[in-house]
């Protein structure tokens, strides 16, 4: 009795202390073709993540995603945030947040632009022979 006592406690503290990563639903909230790609962009807890499909494809209507969970906490935190500004401030608009150029990487015959904004990555697709803008707003 004493063992499986440990070794329950055991399997708990290793579980705990190992980063744990969730799979989030997504929703298709647009698409867009590139080339022989097509970009299907989902809404997953208010930011919008990217798919790259072939062009004849049909984007699926939602997708899952694996994202941390320590991620997903702090946008329900910056979503409550958000929504507690709202009640105080009803008329507020939303402000474009601007994202730096971190990297870039081929995916067929586009270019993927990766962006650091405010410490969360976002992506842009362009043409494989065009530049990376040095920032965007997102």
């Amino acid at each position: 009795m004493r063992l499986r006592t440990i070794l329950a406690t055991s399997i708990m503290s290793l579980s705990a202390a190992s980063p744990a990563f969730a799979t989030v639903t997504g929703f298709l909230s647009g698409e867009q073709e590139s080339g022989f790609n097509k970009i299907c962009m989902y809404d997953v807890l208010g930011e919008t993540y990217t798919l790259n499909v072939s062009s004849v494809a049909l984007c699926p209507l939602s997708h899952k995603f694996e994202t941390s969970t320590s991620r997903r906490n702090s946008q329900i935190n910056e979503l409550n945030e958000k929504l507690e500004i709202k009640q105080r401030q009803p008329y507020r608009t939303s402000i474009a947040k601007t994202g730096f150029f971190v990297k870039e990487y081929s995916q067929g015959f586009n270019k993927v632009c990766v962006y650091d904004v405010l410490g969360d990555y976002h992506t842009f697709n362009t043409s494989s022979v065009s530049l990376c803008p040095m920032s965007k707003k997102f």
